[in-house]
């Protein structure tokens, strides 16, 4: 896996806690770049970034599962020679630290996730509609014939009409100047992503499983992917969750309101 790394640069590496962040679908590290970089989140911390499988620059694969990312991470943290860490995401990264909590209890010091319920997607979820839409509107895109950025976002506009949206989707978009010539291409491995959504939707722990570590569980106010009614559900497999509302934040909560989202990070990652 790709990696980004920030970290405290006040203190030895060895005296610094290692938190793992993981983004959301078709993000990559670059999402938290400048969110951990906030004083009161980097004090005293090491973020690791990842781009996971399949998105950033992380390798592409035919396999796109919650449980082929969490044997990902497990070998990320092998690799690190991590014998445990802070592991946190946004989304889906958020259920890829879930099902790695649940799973690999003793290399999860603490839990932190971000607008995300133990859940599967159903098809009626309006939130996962969106995001299995634009998936489909990129992957339905010939990216062969896109000769600029602004023509990316022509032909996209018919299919993803919301700006904002649009243009999240386009960060993906990577070109390479070879021989003189522009080349545009998907940097996310659009394809493979389309082809499993319904492997990424469908995920939920294992029934009785359980972490029972420290959990924090942040949704945001004008979201509905971790609205009260699932918070009995989380407690069942966190039964230790600090649940919190960030108030003023849709889905991307630590986009809308960094201040709270990094204050109640920061809370918890130093809470002994």
């Amino acid at each position: 896996l790709n990696c980004v790394e920030y970290k405290d640069p006040s203190l030895p590496v060895d005296q610094l806690r290692n938190v793992v962040m993981m983004h959301g679908m078709l993000g990559s590290a670059s999402n938290f770049r400048t969110f951990v970089q906030r004083p009161e989140l980097l004090k005293g911390n090491r973020f690791f970034l990842l781009d996971l499988r399949n998105h950033g620059l992380s390798e592409h694969a035919t396999e796109m599962s919650i449980q082929a990312m969490t044997i990902d991470l497990l070998a990320f943290l092998d690799d690190r020679n991590l014998s445990s860490a802070i592991i946190g995401g946004h989304s889906l990264g958020g259920r890829t630290a879930m099902n790695f909590a649940v799973h690999y209890a003793d290399r999860v010091s603490k839990l932190m996730v971000l607008d995300v319920a133990p859940v599967p997607s159903m098809l009626n979820d309006d939130g996962w509609n969106v995001v299995a839409s634009v998936v489909k509107s990129l992957n339905s895109i010939d990216v062969t014939q896109i000769r600029s950025r602004t023509d990316a976002d022509s032909m996209l506009k018919p299919l993803i009409p919301d700006t904002v949206l649009r243009q999240f989707a386009l960060q993906n978009l990577a070109f390479s100047d070879k021989d003189g010539k522009v080349r545009y291409s998907w940097r996310a491995n659009i394809q493979s992503i389309a082809a499993n959504l319904h492997n990424l939707a469908g995920f939920k722990p294992p029934g009785g499983s359980q972490f029972l570590g420290p959990a924090l569980f942040l949704w945001g106010e004008n979201s509905n992917y971790l609205p009260p009614a699932l918070h009995p559900l989380v407690r069942e497999h966190f039964p230790y969750a600090d649940i919190r509302m960030v108030p003023r934040a849709g889905h991307w909560i630590h986009a809308d309101n960094p201040t709270d989202v990094s204050a109640a990070m920061a809370n918890f990652i130093q809470k002994t």
